[in-house]
């Protein structure tokens, strides 16, 4: 049943004094308790809109006898203006009438002086001051192991029947235990049982009633993966609002594109029983087999279409770092910063993305358009945003043109290279998961334009071009490549604020808890290169041991410095006036305010490629 059917069977329950039994059904985070919770509390304000004066809500959660069930009710009893209220000593003591709150008192004074310490005659005797009340009983699937769903339905009887309540039993009768046992006693008990199925609009609005910007494309786009889970789609939704304003800085189509993986990311992380999984999602290729047979792969199949329609074409470096900020459940604005060529070439691809869907859709759901038609869509597309698609979209297009037999996969190929001829990412097909092999042809003049790429930066270049792209593979590459000599003359020859760019760049390696091979080569190359440095003279001893990496790499080998840490103070105290100033005001280096300026691309992870 809908919300709003579910809504009106509510609002006649509540309104009505006869003593029955209401059943809302639903699964976890549907809704349900939202949706009574917040209905009991409206109708309190309606003129007869609740019709009995005294209402308590109790979850069943970890409860393991009626009698803790009983004290539960009589603990959250409030009077029907106080719905919704938290309960405290306060709303208890105003619970009922003075009348009865004085024969209530005066009852449970007579039981304790009658029976002492027996608590469970006491317990069992609280019964009694329930009566003529609307009782919510809510997580029966969570009771504990020694409450059975028998002695639960069979007190419920005794509520409507002896006492005169009104009882509502909210439950996931899907994750029920002893099913058969409950259904039997339900259908003696239960006079208007219900099943919650909320549309995702429905839960999409109940999960995210706010209408600024951020909160709207997360609704958008939960709605349109189909989460069911409000709980969910609201974490999901604090997550989006501690990221966006760290996208400020960036074109609106970053924010919304990080959101889009976001969502779906979120969701495969914390309703993995529902969604696509994390490590299917990490080698997902949205033009993968689009024209082969795809069904011996049936995650592909299940998910292939829908992702494409959601717009997620394959996960990024940027999505993976998006990925873990939700496993650990904040980001950290440096790690983000450290896209920033990524997150300014991201805005750009989206456009170019968003028009080469709009022709893929035409080409996969249509059966009327020519090919010829197409193709020529495809490759004026193509022109206008050669340097703005992913290697995985280039070859998947080319793969196009070249199955169909049009001579223009050529012009696309050289095309591709002239422009993303600055662009070593441009050409690592070794990021890339094979199921076919990319033609000899295209591997050929990939290698030609790399090698190309080169001979254009110098030590000094290289190095700063990590510093500016410390998580890019290409720049990680080549700055493991150099050689300790090369470090050392850049460490020799650059100064002033561009060394501290670099330097506190490679600092910054030393606080990856597991860095991989590349960030080790680095930091022994640099930390060798530092410990020769901090050998000539007491002052380049300090200089070189604020880095870190001198430490770490005489920790990593078990040697010994060069020079011990007395020694640097014995030589620094020999130095003469005007040095020891230098020494003492020499801050720890910071990152400058400045931006990379250059645009080296984009790392896509491990992609897959086998064509459309």
């Amino acid at each position: 049943m809908s919300v709003d059917g579910v809504k009106a069977a509510i609002i006649k329950f509540l309104a009505s004094p006869e003593p029955n039994v209401l059943c809302i059904r639903g699964d976890w985070g549907t809704g349900k308790t939202h949706t009574w919770q917040e209905l009991a509390r409206d109708q309190k304000s309606v003129d007869g809109g609740v019709a009995l004066n005294e209402y308590a809500y109790v979850s069943l959660f970890g409860l393991n006898s009626i009698g803790e069930l009983k004290v539960q009710i009589l603990q959250n009893t409030v009077v029907k203006n106080q719905i919704g209220d938290v309960t405290t000593f306060e709303t208890l003591e105003s619970a009922v009438s003075s009348m009865e709150r004085g024969l209530k008192k005066g009852i449970m004074q007579g039981l304790s002086s009658i029976f002492g310490t027996r608590t469970e005659t006491v317990v069992s005797a609280i019964g009694l001051l329930t009566h003529k009340q609307i009782v919510c009983i809510d997580d029966i699937e969570r009771k504990g192991a020694k409450l059975s769903n028998g002695d639960v339905l069979g007190f419920i009887s005794y509520l409507r029947e002896e006492r005169r309540c009104k009882v509502v039993l909210l439950l996931n009768d899907m994750r029920l235990d002893d099913r058969k046992s409950f259904d039997a006693y339900l259908e003696k008990v239960v006079d208007i049982n219900l099943r919650f199925d909320p549309t995702p609009e429905e839960i999409g609005r109940i999960a995210i009633p706010e209408s600024d910007p951020v909160s709207a494309m997360v609704r958008e786009r939960a709605v349109s993966l189909g989460i069911n889970n409000i709980r969910v789609i609201r974490k999901i939704s604090a997550l989006a609002h501690e990221l966006a304003p760290m996208l400020t800085g960036y074109s609106p189509l970053v924010t919304e594109t990080a959101i889009r993986s976001l969502t779906m990311l979120g969701w495969s992380h914390l309703q993995p029983e529902q969604a696509p999984s994390i490590e299917f999602l990490k080698g997902f290729n949205a033009y993968s087999s689009l024209m082969s047979d795809a069904a011996s792969n049936e995650a592909l199949t299940k998910w292939r279409d829908p992702l494409r329609a959601y717009g997620y074409s394959y996960t990024s470096e940027f999505d993976l770092l998006l990925l873990g900020g939700i496993q650990n459940g904040y980001f950290v604005k440096a790690e983000i910063d450290g896209h920033a060529a990524h997150l300014h070439r991201t805005g750009l691809r989206e456009h170019a993305r968003l028009e080469m869907r709009a022709v893929w859709d035409d080409f996969i759901y249509s059966f009327t358009t020519p090919v010829g038609a197409l193709l020529d869509r495809f490759y004026e597309c193509f022109q206008k945003n050669a340097e703005d698609i992913t290697l995985t979209e280039f070859l998947n297009l080319e793969k196009v043109f070249r199955q169909f037999g049009d001579a223009r996969s050529e012009s696309i190929v050289d095309n591709y290279i002239a422009a993303n001829q600055l662009d070593p990412e441009a050409f690592e097909v070794s990021e890339l998961l094979f199921e076919e092999k990319i033609p000899d042809h295209i591997a050929e003049k990939f290698l030609a334009a790399a090698v190309k790429l080169r001979p254009r930066m110098t030590p000094e270049d290289t190095l700063f071009n990590l510093a500016k792209n410390r998580f890019e593979t290409h720049a990680q590459k080549a700055a493991a490549a150099l050689s300790v000599d090369e470090y050392f003359s850049v460490f020799k020859t650059v100064e002033g604020k561009r060394l501290a760019t670099i330097v506190v760049a490679l600092g910054q390696y030393l606080k990856d808890s597991n860095p991989d091979e590349l960030s080790t080569a680095i930091m022994d190359k640099a930390g060798a290169a530092l410990q020769r440095i901090g050998a000539e003279n007491a002052l380049n001893a300090m200089r070189a041991n604020r880095t870190g990496l001198v430490q770490r790499l005489e920790g990593k080998t078990g040697t010994v410095a060069t020079m011990s840490q007395d020694q640097v103070f014995q030589g620094v105290s020999s130095l003469d006036p005007e040095e020891e100033i230098v020494l003492e005001a020499m801050p720890q280096p910071q990152y400058p305010d400045e931006q990379p300026v250059e645009e080296l691309g984009e790392r896509t992870g491990k992609q897959h490629f086998d064509g459309p």
